[in-house]
Formats: C-alpha cells, structure tokens, sequence
C-alpha cells in the first residue's frame, strides 16, 4: 500500500479535527489531560509529517513499516469514530436520536460527503451515495438490510444534501436503536 504526501496529511488533518471532550468533570483535571492529548496529536502529526517526506524523498516504504503506519491509522480511526459518536449523542436510547444538523457538519466536512453522495444520488448510484453518507459518519460493515434501508431512504429523500442529512439522520437513528434486522 502506497501512501502519498497529500493523503497522509488529509489523514493527519482529519484525525485532528475531531478531540471532542465529552466529560470535563472528570476526577482528573480536564486540562491536563485535554493538553497532554493534544500534545500528543500534535507530535504524532509532526512525526507523520516528517516521515511522509523521508518516504517521498525515498520513494519506498518497507513491508514492516508500512503495517505501522497502517495500525496507527487504524488506532487513530477507533479514536475518531468513538469521539464523533460521543459528539453525536450515542449514549443511550434517549440520546441516540440523530438530527439533519448533526448529519450535515459530517456530509459538508472537509471531504465533502454530501456532494459526493448528491451526485451519486444524481447519477442513480445509490449504492455509492448511501457509502458516502456512511463514510461521513464513519460507518462501515453493516448489514445487508441496514444498507439498503439507507438506499431506500435516500431514494425517497429531496434532492439536495439537506434531503440526504434529513435521510440521514433518520437512518442513523434507527441505526443506533439496533432497528435493523440481522442479514447476510
């Protein structure tokens, strides 16, 4: 797996964009602890940085080390998705009803989800924009009947990335509610 300059840096970027704290009454002092993470992040983006630049300059990346660079993704991924799951209010049944609000900061993100998913929509790739909206929530391996119920979902929405956060949202909460049958 060849990973270039501009794509570890979208993927630097995009993994610090989201350090949403959800507990600052922790038994610990917040701040210290929101700090030491984010000096964390900041040096693990430095050190990627760097790298990704020792890489180009190379032009090769050993098997080993690309399995590292894969496995921190991955760490940093399961961090993000918890976050943004935390910030979307996934504690709970009663917290679990997801908003067009919520949805739209995920489709119009720097990826641009949303206008991906519209011209899919548009194109009657519905397959396509139903993994773009799931890719905006960070989403993925789901069901066979929850992936086609947002296909039907979209299909029914209005035409535009305000539809498709509205589909969305009512997606996501059913999703959440465990409301999706088992299937393979």
């Amino acid at each position: 797996m060849k990973i270039t300059k501009r794509k570890l840096k979208a993927i630097i970027k995009e993994e610090m964009e989201v350090i949403v704290v959800d507990d600052l009454q922790s038994s610990k002092p917040a701040d210290e602890e929101i700090g030491m993470a984010v000096n964390q992040l900041q040096a693990i983006a430095a050190t990627a940085l760097e790298l990704s630049d020792l890489i180009k300059s190379m032009e090769y990346v050993p098997e080993w080390g690309d399995g590292k660079i894969t496995s921190v993704l991955d760490k940093l991924s399961s961090i993000r998705s918890y976050m943004v799951g935390k910030s979307l209010g996934q504690n709970g049944l009663n917290e679990s009803v997801a908003t067009p609000e919520d949805i739209m900061s995920s489709l119009t993100g720097p990826k641009k989800y949303g206008s991906r998913a519209l011209r899919s929509l548009q194109s009657g790739a519905v397959e396509d924009a139903a993994n773009n909206v799931m890719d905006a929530l960070w989403i993925d391996d789901i069901w066979p009947s929850a992936q086609k119920a947002l296909e039907v979902g979209l299909l029914n929405a209005d035409p535009s990335i305000e539809g498709i956060a509205q589909a969305g949202a009512e997606w996501l909460t059913k999703y959440r509610r465990g409301e999706f049958p088992v299937s393979f």
